[in-house]
């Protein structure tokens, strides 16, 4: 039986947890957003998994792991996957008679979501006309799809990253829209039905609107908190999405609704973020580093590692990260001796988590350099 994961103390990572703690209760409180941040394997998740432990009886939580979650490549499928896991409304117990009088509170979120996701059914398994659905019924309901989050994040972040999500072809936008308004007008889900059209022309603004009503209406009942993990491997769209449109919405700092991000880079990198944190100051950062000597030592203790010799090789070997030292753990507690070729193998494969094949070769041929240097 393999022994439970342990957590070691950091002064950043009880900073973290402490900003965190501070604001946690209370509304219209900065930052909104708090990020940890680093390489792979220095226990981001593992911060992340510590600080839900601590709040999670006073706090509705929802978790998505990019690159690992199903179904969260787009904003829209990201609202959906995390607004699904936070828990209904209980309903009282009532009386015998009183339940056929009982209407259930509308949730906007979900019965817009579900207004949209019908609709784009509808829109691609039932005709305009005639007993098919034809090549071009299919090509509008694509631009459509497209056109609903390039028309939303063009308005508030490059409008080239946006054009380039449509084929880079800005004619192509123009045609598009065409064959979509040709669809919307001609098709029996959406004719004549001007809710139903501006929802398709525009997803991504009605549903970001519903989403942090529905947050809202859940956190004056008990704190929110959204956990993005591994977000370095988040579509561009979907943190610019992040950025302008959820932290964008000011309702969202009147109420106890706080977003954890862990990736490996620091948000602040990239211009729109900077532009944010400087009008707004509403997010916090923390580094996370490996652990010193001492930490190693204190980790390695914890699974019955003392020997002051191989102590000091394991620390040369892994040099504090969090992640080596996990697997010695895993490798310990199996009864394996332990092979630091087939350990160095596991690093690389997590560092190499997330980059396509010419980004790979690119940093093995300068690994090679370096060993030649």
């Amino acid at each position: 039986m393999t022994n439970p994961a342990i957590y070691i103390s950091r002064q950043s990572a009880e900073n973290f947890l402490a900003e965190f703690g501070r604001t946690f209760h209370q509304s219209e409180a900065q930052p909104l957003l708090f990020q940890v941040w680093g390489m792979g394997g220095v226990g981001k998740s593992t911060l992340l998994n510590k600080l839900q432990d601590i709040h999670q009886q006073q706090a509705d939580f929802a978790k998505v792991y990019f690159g690992l979650t199903m179904d969260i490549e787009t904003p829209i499928e990201l609202m959906a996957t995390l607004y699904q896991q936070f828990p209904q409304p209980d309903i009282p117990p009532l009386l015998k008679q009183d339940i056929r009088d009982l209407t259930p509170p509308a949730d906007t979120f979900i019965s817009i979501y579900e207004q949209y996701q019908q609709t784009i059914v509808a829109l691609q398994t039932q005709p305009v006309a005639g007993k098919s659905v034809q090549p071009e019924q299919q090509s509008a309901l694509k631009d459509l799809l497209e056109l609903g989050t390039i028309t939303a994040l063009s308005t508030v972040g490059s409008p080239d990253m946006a054009v380039g999500m449509l084929r880079n072809a800005p004619q192509a936008i123009a045609s598009g829209k065409e064959r979509v308004e040709s669809l919307l007008q001609q098709h029996p889900a959406t004719k004549g039905k001007q809710d139903i059209q501006s929802l398709v022309r525009e997803p991504l603004l009605r549903l970001t609107e519903a989403f942090v009503q529905g947050l809202i209406q859940k956190a004056q009942q008990r704190p929110v908190v959204l956990l993005l993990d591994t977000y370095e491997k988040a579509p561009s769209q979907l943190d610019l999405w992040l950025c302008n449109y959820l932290l964008g919405n000011s309702q969202l700092q009147s109420y106890p609704i706080r977003l954890v991000v862990a990736g490996r880079q620091s948000l602040l990198k990239t211009q729109y973020w900077r532009k944010l944190q400087q009008d707004r100051n509403l997010v916090y950062q923390q580094p996370l580093e490996r652990f010193d000597q001492p930490q190693t030592r204190e980790y390695l203790q914890q699974i019955g590692i003392t020997e002051s010799e191989q102590v000091e090789d394991i620390y040369q070997v892994t040099r504090g990260l969090p992640y080596y030292l996990d697997w010695i753990r895993k490798e310990t507690a199996t009864g394996r001796e332990l092979n630091f070729s087939q350990g160095n193998q596991e690093i690389v494969e997590l560092l190499l988590q997330g980059l396509n094949s010419t980004q790979k070769q690119l940093l093995q041929l300068a690994a090679c350099c370096r060993w030649f240097d």
